[in-house]
């Protein structure tokens, strides 16, 4: 709530999970439409 309240933007916070455990998560593509990737922290 701390970061939301700082910029009063929606806040995406991803982690790893192992391949076999993806299904019980929504998975995000770390480019943005056009190939560039997403600003902020480096998404591995």
């Amino acid at each position: 709530m701390d970061e939301y309240e700082k910029t009063l933007s929606s806040i995406i916070v991803v982690q790893q999970v192992p391949e076999e455990e993806t299904h019980c998560y929504g998975i995000i593509d770390s480019l943005t439409s056009d190939g560039r990737p997403l600003p902020g922290e480096k998404l591995r």
